[in-house]
């Protein structure tokens, strides 16, 4: 969400998001943004997390065209259901 609390994108009662930690390429299927994938790494399961993050951890300079304006900070609510190991 914004952080004025206006969401822009929920899966919250959708289909759980699987994402892999460490992909560097946020427009990937498993990608995410680098906060997220920083603040993840600190999360346990079960976990729930407010990341509330700078431009520069989210979408940056670009946002993402009509949805989220360049340099916009974002907060990010996050419960953490399972994690896989995979390999190193």
């Amino acid at each position: 969400m914004f952080t004025d609390r206006v969401s822009w994108n929920s899966n919250y009662t959708a289909t759980p998001f699987v994402a892999v930690i460490g992909c560097k390429d946020p427009t990937s299927v498993y990608g995410i943004i680098p906060g997220l994938d920083e603040g993840i790494r600190y999360m346990k399961p079960g976990g729930k997390g407010r990341f509330v993050l700078p431009s520069s951890l989210a979408y940056g300079q670009a946002g993402i065209w009509g949805i989220v304006p360049g340099y916009t900070p974002l907060v990010f609510e996050v419960d953490l259901i399972s994690v896989t190991p995979g390999s190193k």
